[in-house]
């Protein structure tokens, strides 16, 4: 399910307005609050000036693992309904993990458009994990002529039918489609 801070980026480009897009981190906090900058001297100190300041740029990547540049996929073992205000994923697995892609695809069919990736989770750890959420996370800019900070916010989660149990040392694959329907007869 795509989150509020999804629809927000997306209509705050389209409206030309990204610098006015406020957006949850993945720790739950504005991301205009965030960063290794002292808002006080950064920004100023007045709301007005912090809505201003972020720069939506490199939204998401569907093809790449979480990084600081373009986002990306991350998975997690929790098991919670998605919802429209999700930040995070409800239990991120942060470790023991190797995730890489290996593949993607444009899929344009009669009345969808969308992305198709095939990712490749490697269990490093010593135990079995369950992965039973993945999530698509985007990152924000947020920085004026001083410096810069990229804050990375949830755009998608997505809990799973069925569970990817991982033993240690073992590989699964998982396939991660972004279709959106748009009518028939429309383009």
């Amino acid at each position: 399910m795509f989150t509020r801070n999804y629809y927000r980026v997306l209509l705050g480009m389209m409206a030309g307005r990204s610098r006015e897009v406020r957006l949850y981190n993945l720790d739950g906090k504005w991301a205009t609050a965030m960063g290794t900058y002292a808002l006080s001297s950064f920004y100023g100190s007045d709301d007005a000036t912090l809505r201003a300041s972020p720069r939506i740029t490199g939204v998401f990547s569907l093809g790449s693992t979480l990084n600081t540049s373009n986002g990306g996929l991350v998975v997690g073992s929790g098991r919670r309904a998605p919802s429209l205000d999700d930040y995070a994923l409800e239990t991120r697995i942060t470790s023991g993990l190797q995730i890489r892609n290996t593949g993607l695809c444009w899929v344009e069919e009669e009345g969808v458009v969308g992305a198709v990736s095939t990712f490749a989770i490697r269990n490093a750890g010593e135990s079995t994990i369950t992965v039973a959420e993945v999530g698509l996370v985007g990152v924000a800019t947020i920085g004026n002529a001083t410096g810069s900070a990229s804050i990375p916010w949830l755009a998608e989660r997505t809990v799973l039918t069925q569970p990817l149990v991982i033993e240690a040392g073992r590989q699964a694959n998982l396939t991660y489609a972004v279709r959106i329907p748009f009518g028939e007869g429309r383009t």
